[in-house]
């Protein structure tokens, strides 16, 4: 099997030359390739970014974030996600916060639903992109089963308002990314264990990939 090195640089020309701009050069064989502000121009180091930013430059990122008010005690509210074939969402981030405290935000794999609910509505956060989500969310599902427990997050009761009150907005999010199966589906299940009504915030972030 053939081998080819490739050979990537900034801060000189292809010749070698100091050359202190913002272009790399990739060169391999005969072929050479520009590419510009891909160098930092005080270093002369290549600009490397991490992959989920990545994925917001090529518009595959997106955000769905609501604000559920008068959620009673004991009271629950439910997001279903069905995952298109050929399709892999990367849950890269979910963000939770709550007016009082004692909430759980559980997700399951493959329940059971009767009716999935309303659609929600998924944003690109590259707003250059026209690109938008196959991955579908609903509000709402008629949930007869709830599926696998995959994870628990916990938004605990405490004291975070001024004066030691419980009025202060209590945070919680996903400790990593989790990549949801392809033709699978998924409930998220938010509980108000507290004995007061309150709102919750929550944000989904995620990417998706070709499977």
């Amino acid at each position: 099997m053939s081998r080819r090195s490739v050979r990537i640089h900034g801060g000189e020309d292809n010749q070698g030359n100091a050359a202190p701009d913002d272009t790399a050069h990739v060169t391999t064989g005969s072929l050479h390739v520009t590419v510009p502000g891909a160098v930092d121009t005080i270093s002369g180091a290549l600009i490397i970014i991490p992959s989920v930013h990545a994925h917001v430059h090529a518009g595959r990122m997106f955000s769905l974030t609501e604000k559920l008010t008068g959620l009673t005690s004991g009271g629950s509210t439910d997001i279903y996600i069905s995952m298109p074939s050929g399709v892999v969402t990367h849950m890269n981030a979910v963000h939770v916060s709550v007016g009082g405290g004692d909430v759980d935000l559980v997700a399951y794999e493959n329940p059971t639903v009767s009716a999935t609910g309303t659609a929600a509505t998924i944003l690109n956060t590259n707003r250059f992109s026209p690109n938008t989500a196959d991955t579908l969310i609903y509000f709402g599902p008629t949930v007869t089963d709830v599926g696998t427990k995959l994870h628990t997050w916990w938004v605990p009761a405490m004291p975070t308002g001024q004066g030691h009150s419980q009025t202060g907005v209590i945070n919680a999010e996903i400790g990593s990314e989790w990549i949801l199966k392809t033709g699978n589906t998924y409930l998220y299940r938010l509980t108000n264990n507290g004995a007061d009504t309150i709102s919750v915030w929550f944000e989904f972030l995620f990417y998706e990939t070709q499977d």
